[in-house]
Formats: C-alpha cells, structure tokens, sequence
C-alpha cells in the first residue's frame, strides 16, 4: 500500500505538467448537479485531488462541500484554495467522517484507480445517509475508438494520464475498466439502487491523436457537433466517460 500512495504523490506532482482542472465542468456534470444537488445538502467527494475540478463549482451551488483523497500533495493544494478536505486511508480507503453524514457522495474518475473498488463503495455506503445519493463517473472502455485501437494495433489505452497513457501504459493510473454493464453490476453489489446512467456527448476533439493539438481539436470538435446525440443515445458505443446515479437503499 505504501507503493501505491507514493505513486499519487509523485501522480499530483506531475499534474501541473498538462492540465489544470479548475473550471473543467462538462456540461452533462453541470446538468447532473444542477438537478440533483439542491443548497444546504452535504456532499462528500470521494477521491477529490486537488478539488478544484468538483469543489468551487459546488459550493457556489450552495452545497457543504468536503473532500477526501489518499494523496497529501492533492489535499494541500486543495486546503490552499479554502476547501474542507480529509484524508483517506491508503490500507483501506476509509474516511475519518460519520456514519450516516452525507446526503450525496460523488466518485468522479475514481474507481479505475482502485485496486479494490469494492471497499470504496462500502465506505460510501458507510457515511452516506439512508437513501442519500450515489453520483459516480468512470471512462469507457468499451468506447468505439479503443475497440478500433485495439482491434487494429493490439494497443489497449488505459487512458489516466497523457504522460503514461501512450508511452508507457503499464505505468499509467488506470487499472480496472469498465462497460456501463460492468459498472452498474458493480454498484449494485455495493448495496445501491440504479437510477440513472448517462453517456457523455460524442466528441471526436478529444480523441488521443487529436485533443493536444489546438486547431484539430477545435476542428473535429465542431465536426463532432451534428452527431453528439450518438453518446447519449448509445453510451454503450459512444460515450467516452459513463455517469451514473445511484441510491443507498434505505
């Protein structure tokens, strides 16, 4: 375990290196919070980095915001932007907070990290209120384009990070992968009720040899535009990132 912790040390040190997430809501996210999310509710972001990505956007909604990640280069980054964080513990993934606590717990990109998903969901049953909800997101390995890739070179992309996902994917951050079938069998086992799974927009711009260069990204993105619809509609195929609901039975 302790391997593994000082990989996401050296995993949040490196991430200035290629993107910041501060303002990088999707619009599907938006919807999703927007509708479900309602002010004064307390919402746990399980796996939370550095908490820009999820955490100002909420609490601009209203929403008692708090965090946890594994990482302490992630949680001082976070602490350094006025957001309430905690530890999660690398041996079992548990979290200092109450039983029964929250009336949301969001898990964005998190369980294809995990070595052991299973416990992660235990411990969101575990702080999560009777019937609170369950928002989570993870890539889909069963997107058309790595279907293609690795029908064609044998060339599995994990996906985590653009300094391993190409060069070097047996180092990459991603481990577990998942179909929306595979996804919701998972959660399901975790002692939670589907409500809702949804597929993000096809967007071709962010396609592997594309999303890096500026101008063809904006270019396959505006040629993406007629056919977005596709992801919604058949998640399964065309969705990059699946989302999905779900709710603590009582």
């Amino acid at each position: 375990m302790k391997e593994n912790e000082s990989f996401y040390e050296r995993y949040w040190n490196s991430m200035e290196q290629w993107f910041s997430r501060e303002g990088k809501i999707e619009r599907l996210e938006a919807q999703i919070f927007s509708r479900l999310l309602k002010p004064g509710q307390r919402c746990v972001d399980y796996g939370c980095g550095d908490g820009l990505r999820y955490g100002k956007f909420l609490t601009e909604l209203g929403i008692d915001y708090r965090g946890a990640d594994v990482s302490e280069v992630a949680l001082k980054k976070a602490t350094e932007h006025g957001l309430r964080v905690s530890r999660l513990r690398p041996e079992d993934g548990a979290t200092d907070y109450d039983a029964a606590s929250f009336d949301v717990a969001l898990c964005m990109e998190v369980f294809e990290h995990l070595i052991e998903p299973g416990r992660a969901l235990g411990e969101l049953d575990r702080i999560l209120k009777p019937c609170g909800l369950l928002i989570a997101s993870v890539p889909n390995a069963a997107y058309w384009f790595t279907r293609l890739e690795f029908l064609l070179r044998g060339f599995l992309n994990p996906g985590g990070s653009p300094l391993t996902a190409r060069k070097a994917p047996w180092n990459d951050p991603h481990i577990r992968f998942f179909s929306p079938a595979i996804f919701k069998a998972m959660v399901r086992s975790g002692g939670f009720e589907v409500r809702e799974l949804l597929g993000s927009e096809l967007d071709l711009g962010w396609l592997p040899y594309v999303y890096r260069r500026p101008l063809l990204h904006r270019l396959m993105s505006a040629v993406s535009y007629p056919i977005k619809w596709l992801g919604r509609l058949w998640p399964s195929l065309f969705a990059s990132r699946i989302f999905l609901v779900a709710q603590k039975r009582g």
